[in-house]
């Protein structure tokens, strides 16, 4: 209570964010270890806006009901209840691939992209885009009326023209990314816990999170196994990064089966895979950096903003918008936007 009501001081920090509402002791044993775990910085170098829109404060009302009755009322989480494809996520673009071609479009994938040109770099509205790409068999060039882009935002600043002022901007601006690795343990078990996530603040622990799929769909595993998603947060260059695929899972297994998570000699399987540029760094002063790359956007008619119809900005980890958690996405921002995006309609 002491540390909610003393907000004389503005937040500035993940640190103060956190410790002024759940005080230092909680702030040392969980927030601390973990927060800088994922990001890979102190806390007090993270920007407050990260605490704000990723941990809900529960009220005093339910803490105190909580206290006198357990398992009264469920402690506040930022949803309630989620879908989930039922044999995993890739269900959804493997049906937005099959309605693109139906439509008679055209998906062209291991390209790097080289040039983005506006038609029009003068105020004023866009008149689309030449989009400039590589592949094995050589250079491209295609058009596009509109452009949706789900690249990290530095990439796309320095694919557009010079003479925008673009790539001067994305070198002052220099947003950071944190990559993740996830390695994929099947388990001859048939769950390893019935949360949806689990968190390891343990600074000697390789993973940070774990989630079980087949709790959110029985048809991700057989009957009789199970798998865990186990995630590492690192950069590329770490010692994660650098280890071989074999000694991420001997590690990942090991660590786990030595808290007592998962148990012995049910390992069956195992697969891992490299994310690249997996979270923008909400490092104190980003968001006056970001609003310095709106600006310069704006002012040049490229007008590059999460919904804006000449270049729309997507994907919650690419550095421009608000990060969702994958468990809400289909609520918050959901097919709804997709399809006011697309289309410029209301959705139904």
């Amino acid at each position: 209570m002491r540390n909610r009501v003393n907000g004389s001081q503005p937040d500035i920090s993940f640190e103060d964010w956190v410790v002024r509402r759940f005080g230092r002791e909680l702030y040392q044993v969980y927030f601390e270890p973990y927060t800088e775990k994922v990001w890979g910085i102190s806390c007090t170098d993270l920007s407050a806006d990260w605490a704000a829109q990723r941990i809900s404060l529960p009220s005093l009302s339910e803490a105190v009901k909580r206290a006198i009755s357990p398992g009264s009322a469920p402690p506040a989480t930022i949803i309630s209840h989620f879908w989930y494809p039922r044999i995993g996520f890739g269900m959804i673009p493997a049906q937005m691939e099959r309605d693109i071609v139906r439509l008679g479009g055209q998906i062209i994938l291991g390209v790097n992209i080289t040039a983005i040109t506006p038609a029009t770099v003068s105020p004023g509205p866009s008149q689309g885009f030449q989009v400039d790409f590589a592949d094995a068999s050589g250079s491209h060039s295609l058009h596009a009326d509109r452009l949706i882009s789900s690249i990290p935002l530095n990439f796309l600043l320095a694919g557009l023209p010079p003479e925008t002022g673009s790539r001067d901007v994305g070198e002052r601006f220099k947003l950071r990314y944190r990559d993740i690795i996830l390695i994929y343990l099947a388990l001859k078990t048939s769950q390893v816990s019935t949360d949806s996530w689990t968190y390891f603040p343990g600074r000697r622990l390789l993973v940070g999170r774990t989630h079980e799929p087949r709790n959110w769909s029985t048809e991700m595993a057989p009957d009789g196994y199970t798998s865990l998603a186990a995630e590492v947060f690192t950069s590329q260059g770490d010692a994660a990064w650098e280890h071989a695929d074999a000694e991420l899972v001997r590690r990942a297994a090991t660590d786990l089966t030595g808290i007592g998570f998962i148990p012995p000699d049910t390992l069956y399987d195992s697969w891992v895979h490299r994310v690249k540029y997996a979270y923008p760094v909400y490092d104190i002063g980003y968001a006056e950096r970001l609003a310095e790359v709106r600006t310069a956007a704006e002012s040049d008619g490229l007008r590059v903003r999460p919904a804006g119809p000449a270049i729309a900005i997507v994907g919650a980890r690419r550095g421009p918008g608000t990060t969702i958690p994958e468990d809400a996405i289909w609520r918050a921002a959901s097919l709804e936007d997709v399809f006011v995006l697309l289309t410029g309609e209301e959705a139904e």
